[in-house]
């Protein structure tokens, strides 16, 4: 069989489902509005492993806090789809960002940008003599810092998360549990709904209790179809996971076994919301004998799991046959 041949567990279905083609809240202060909102790439040395926990403004024994904040995304109702995203408990605006707005080409501004400038080269002509001062400190410096990434390599002291969607606890002995919750989301029918499933830590955090303004709205996720025998309506649990000794986690569609090199952590079924929906969802991968949620099972709706089917066209059939539900497997190296 060809490297690239897709692998089904099953090979049909006829309830509502996703396609395969080829080819919270607004910050909650009225003052915000309309400011331009500042960001940081950060780079952390010394970690391997970065996770945003809905929910919770600390982090689980072992880990340490790099910030927290409000999870935020669009308005439920808006036209397009959005991601979350943890906004900082504190935050800052963009100079110049709000309402009024600077000309550039105003005297004062000018002024005022070139004697900054003058100061700004004042300031490097003299650190760079006293970077260029260090500089051989730092070769030695580097090569301790080589040597001990060599050490740390060998000791596999490497690790990467990742999460089980269906299950309450991780897949195999060489993983550790970060916590065990339940899947939620925006729910199936706002056009405004942010894409992702999240998987929810079962001890929410709670630093403000209301807000009146535009905000995304956050609800819990349900099994939606007959694939999954007796699933219709039951809440979907999740388990956030960390293996030791890997430092890349991949989820690939259409199979059921990693890769040679590969290790395989879990492997089941891609799912989606069905594709009529109006809100937009990722695909994720469920595991291939799923639980429920105790005392989960009152079909409220909110973010729901379809099986996602191959639909012939665009999508090279074959390898993929068309209405074949879709395999999936997460595999680490």
């Amino acid at each position: 069989m060809s490297a690239l041949a897709p692998y089904y567990r099953k090979t049909t279905y006829s309830g509502q489902h996703g396609e395969v083609f080829r080819g919270i809240r607004q910050p909650c202060h009225t003052e915000w509005k309309r400011h331009d909102i500042p960001c940081a790439v950060c780079r952390k040395n010394g970690v391997s492993t970065v996770l945003m926990i809905p929910g919770k403004d600390t982090c689980y024994r072992g880990w340490n806090k790099e910030y927290y904040g409000y999870l935020n995304d669009h308005h439920y109702s808006f036209g397009a789809a959005t991601s979350f995203v943890c906004l900082d408990a504190y935050p800052e605006f963009v100079t110049g960002g709000g309402q009024k707005r600077l000309l550039l080409n105003d005297p004062s501004v000018i002024a005022d940008r070139l004697a900054r400038l003058e100061s700004s080269i004042a300031y490097l002509n003299t650190t760079v003599k006293q970077q260029a001062e260090t500089i051989e400190n730092q070769k030695t410096t580097i090569q301790d810092q080589a040597n001990q990434i060599k050490v740390l390599d060998a000791n596999n002291n490497v690790a990467v998360t990742y999460t089980v969607w269906g299950r309450k606890q991780c897949p195999n002995n060489s993983t550790q549990l970060v916590y065990s919750g339940f899947a939620g989301g925006s729910y199936y029918s706002h056009s405004g709904a942010a894409v992702d499933y999240l998987c929810l830590p079962p001890d929410p955090s709670y630093r403000k209790t209301t807000y009146s303004g535009q905000y995304g709205r956050l609800y819990g996720a349900e099994y939606d179809s007959s694939f999954i025998p007796n699933s219709d309506g039951n809440d979907v649990p999740c388990a956030v996971c960390r293996t030791s000794g890997a430092s890349t986690i991949l989820m690939i569609p259409g199979k059921d076994t990693c890769y040679g090199g590969w290790k395989i952590e879990y492997y089941g079924y891609l799912m989606a919301h069905d594709y009529s929906f109006a809100a937009a969802a990722s695909y994720v991968c469920l595991h291939i004998n799923p639980e429920f949620v105790t005392g989960g099972g009152h079909n409220y709706e909110g973010k729901l799991f379809h099986p996602v089917v191959g639909f012939c066209g665009a999508l090279q059939c074959p390898p993929y046959v068309n209405n074949y539900p879709v395999t999936c497997v997460v595999c680490s190296k």
